[in-house]
């Protein structure tokens, strides 16, 4: 006899509730019983699961860390998920590969204050995730860790002036 592991899922992306519903059904050992695209949802709500997938990042702009500590307090084991959107993916991934901030915003069209409220976000999201950002190299350890950025950036000079190397001047920010 197979032991089934009853889950839910707390995440506001309906999309992804639905097409993670399907592939877990086609699992034989683990079961979706329920979702919802809140903390407060979720725990306002007779509940069965023994592990519950938690997005980092909901709607509800509630506290990561606040939202694990409720759900390990209420006798739950938590698999921390979150998604990176397409643009910070993007943007972490150009900073990372060595273009300046001022280069990152001119190859995604935005300011260069955009930029860095983009690589704010990111680094708030992977110090919740209990993996913190301090510097350029941690930036593009993440990058690699998380197989960020294969699928169309390049080469960071493959852009000309785009990259400190194309005109002999270092115009890196420290964070």
């Amino acid at each position: 006899m197979v032991s089934v592991i009853d889950i839910a899922a707390i995440d506001d992306d309906m999309m992804l509730l639905q097409g993670m519903a399907a592939w877990i059904s086609g699992v034989e050992d683990i079961r979706l019983t329920e979702t919802a695209p809140s903390v407060d949802e979720y725990l306002a709500s007779p509940r069965v699961a023994k592990v519950v997938l938690l997005d980092l990042n909901l709607r509800d702009f509630s506290d990561p860390a606040t939202n694990v500590e409720r759900l390990v307090s209420a006798g739950h084991k938590v698999i921390v998920m979150s998604v990176i959107p397409a643009q910070e993916a993007r943007i972490l991934s150009l900073y990372a590969s060595g273009l300046t901030l001022d280069a990152v915003a001119r190859r995604v069209g935005i300011r260069r204050g955009t930029a860095r409220t983009y690589l704010d976000r990111i680094r708030n999201k992977y110090a919740a995730a209990g993996r913190p950002i301090g510097n350029r190299v941690e930036y593009a350890a993440r990058v690699r860790e998380d197989l960020l950025g294969r699928e169309s950036l390049g080469s960071p000079i493959d852009s000309g002036d785009d990259s400190p190397a194309a005109d002999g001047q270092n115009r890196d920010r420290p964070m």
